[in-house]
């Protein structure tokens, strides 16, 4: 996509999310209600971002996706993690050669490709495949149609993607209450109890290597998408740490004057705009059929480490209200702590990242 059109798409996404402030700011500051959501799904659908991925002609635009992420997250980080997730999902069904379900799809994207197989258990009787257990903190859960689950057989059984319909009642299979959580709240979560759940044939999306192969091009195109997430964050924490360094007045003077003030800021600038460098590099270099090479799934593990740094600093520029709901900051820091363990757990990804690269 060149750049025109990726400036004017980025445009429109930062212009419906000022003229809609009010409802994003509902959404954020307590547990979004189903209808809230299910409200956001008919918007967004309408507009066209939830199936960037899924449309024949935009399939491997992940660069258009990560644009209109970190313009959501600059507004609402909650938001653009939905919008990913559901683009996400609906390049996987197209990849299938199926239409997505109408409806918010559940996908786990707060694990790694290297957990999936500790989730559930995995039972086949005689060719059946049968679920035992839970997998947790599945997001959109409690109002999607559908969940969309990575299965990592064992004893040499083939890698499946499967996808259960969650809108009526199944034997062995029920959905908890949404979690309450620090951050992130616009996407809430929750957890699949499985209990001798028996897969049926037709739930089978994608299975054997191809399905292996989607999946680590799903992950690749997620990383990009969070590391965009991630420099929207940033670029709004230092928006409103900038504009109030502005205006504050301490000791006589306006803080920004200080040099200790002066300087948080401007390492804060340089950070951000590297942030937002890095995915704009990667996104253009992304090859649609390859996944991430080891050393750009580190930087975008950098990306997550450095973010609650930088939103701290942001805090503290603010200082004491910083903690208060009235300058958004403090959602920001909460929202960066969680984005750090989107995909899975920075540390084991670092620590299999290493583990490939000394084989």
């Amino acid at each position: 996509m060149d750049i025109e059109t990726l400036t004017l798409l980025g445009d429109s996404v930062r212009s419906w999310c000022e003229d809609n402030a009010s409802l994003l700011g509902k959404m954020e500051h307590k547990q979004p209600s189903n209808e809230l959501l299910n409200q956001l799904y008919g918007t967004f659908n309408s507009l066209g971002i939830l199936s960037i991925l899924g449309e024949q002609e935009t399939h491997h635009e992940i660069e258009a996706l990560a644009e209109v992420a970190t313009q959501l997250a600059y507004h609402s980080p909650s938001i653009a993690v939905m919008v990913v997730q559901q683009n996400m999902a609906a390049w996987l069904f197209t990849e299938a050669g199926k239409s997505a379900p109408e409806g918010w799809i559940s996908l786990p994207v707060y694990d790694a490709a290297s957990e999936w197989r500790f989730q559930i258990n995995h039972r086949y009787n005689q060719g059946q495949l049968s679920l035992d257990g839970r997998w947790s903190s599945l997001p959109l859960l409690n109002v999607a149609t559908h969940a969309l689950l990575p299965i990592a057989a064992k004893e040499g059984r083939d890698f499946q993607l499967i996808l259960l319909p969650l809108t009526q009642n199944e034997r062995g299979l029920s959905v908890s209450a949404p979690a309450v959580t620090l951050g992130l709240r616009a996407c809430p979560t929750a957890d699949l109890q499985f209990a001798q759940y028996d897969v049926k044939q037709e739930h089978i999306l994608l299975s054997g290597e191809k399905a292996r192969a989607c999946t680590e091009l799903l992950w690749s195109h997620a990383e990009t998408c969070m590391m965009a997430i991630r420099a929207g964050i940033a670029k709004a924490s230092y928006r409103t740490a900038r504009d109030y360094a502005a205006q504050r007045y301490q000791g006589g003077k306006i803080i920004i004057e200080h040099s200790l003030i002066r300087k948080m800021l401007a390492d804060f600038y340089r950070e951000t705009c590297a942030m937002d460098e890095s995915w704009r590099m990667m996104a253009q270099g992304l090859q649609s059929d390859q996944p991430l090479r080891h050393g750009q799934v580190g930087v975008a593990l950098k990306s997550g480490d450095l973010l609650p740094w930088l939103t701290s600093d942001g805090i503290q520029i603010l200082g004491g209200v910083g903690y208060m709901e009235d300058y958004i900051q403090e959602r920001r820091f909460r929202d960066a702590k969680q984005c750090e363990f989107l995909l899975g757990h920075p540390h084991a990804r670092t620590l299999n990242l290493w583990h490939h690269e000394s084989e």
